[in-house]
């Protein structure tokens, strides 16, 4: 029979994981694993430059002419300056070639159209959109109101903030990089480093800002997933359903007292909408809710899917 209670929709905690409460890991890990590939190419890629083409000219002069390539010390008789200056442009082209491409590689455009990324945030953000529908599939009065998948317009324009948002990290984390690249050659030349070990400080802050991309590939799936959630609650409450969402924390020691201490709490969509991700790395996500009054029919056929 029909589940008149206002808290009717905590039996579908039961069915979800509360490890992986958005289950969009083997998103998140597919997208680590790409961004883990292309940042250890363009490490190869600076030790390469570094050691094996000596581009700052740091190794004894080869006299051996036929060992020499045409590549080889490329800024050797440059100043400091400007041999960083020279290696910085050279850095930027190779982010141009792995980083900020599309998925076929190509440049992407000043946008951002088309990154790589986009294949992942797009999944995160269908995920999303099906485990809304799900959620709020036992009750067809709200559901009613949804657009199919992801073709309305609200969808649309939301995912494109998403794209927009994902691109300007990739785009601030790389300019923090480069910064940094820059002050760690102009100490390397500076104390008169070998080329081994110039590549190994530029390899270990290369680390970190690939780092620093896993946790944005992270937590930007979440992002998306929960926007598209948001988006859909919205969409059935568009005859004045007075829908609002559950905080859902995941359920493990590696919980962060902010999300433990939210977990149960009921905000509006207005609310909730920019709360999660709460942190950089969250895995919270939301749940519908219903105020107490609110008429919602329930198939208990639908409670076990």
């Amino acid at each position: 029979m029909p589940c008149t209670c206002h808290n009717h929709l905590a039996v579908n905690v039961s069915r979800v994981n509360r490890i992986d409460p958005t289950r969009t890991t083997p998103i998140v890990s597919r997208w680590v694993k790409e961004n883990k590939v292309r940042w250890n190419a363009l490490k190869l890629a600076i030790r390469k430059k570094i050691v094996d083409e000596d581009c700052f000219g740091l190794k004894p002069v080869e006299h051996d002419i036929l060992k020499m390539t045409a590549n080889v010390r490329d800024y050797a008789f440059e100043s400091n300056p400007k041999k960083i200056e020279s290696f910085m442009d050279w850095l930027k082209r190779m982010e141009e070639r792995g980083i900020l491409t599309t998925s076929k590689g190509h440049p992407v455009t000043k946008a951002g159209q088309g990154l790589w990324s986009e294949t992942y945030v797009d999944s995160a953000f269908r995920e999303g959109i099906r485990r809304a529908e799900q959620e709020l599939k036992p009750y067809p009065e709200q559901s009613k109101f949804l657009q199919a998948g992801m073709g309305g317009p609200m969808h649309a324009d939301a995912l494109g903030l998403v794209y927009s948002r994902n691109f300007s990290s990739l785009k601030s984390g790389l300019a923090q990089y480069e910064n940094t690249l820059s002050q760690e050659l102009a100490l390397g030349l500076a104390e008169g480093r070998n080329p081994r070990e110039m590549a190994r400080s530029l390899e270990e802050k290369t680390d970190v800002s690939r780092d620093k991309c896993l946790v944005t590939a992270r937590t930007e799936t979440i992002r998306a997933f929960h926007v598209a959630t948001i988006n859909t609650y919205r969409q059935a409450g568009v005859e004045g359903v007075k829908m609002q969402a559950e905080w859902l924390a995941t359920d493990d020691d590696r919980v962060c007292p902010k999300c433990e201490e939210l977990q149960g709490k009921v905000f509006t969509l207005d609310e909730i909408e920019p709360m999660i991700p709460a942190h950089p790395n969250c895995r919270c996500t939301s749940i519908p809710y219903f105020a107490e009054g609110e008429e919602a029919t329930s198939d208990e056929s639908n409670m076990g899917e």
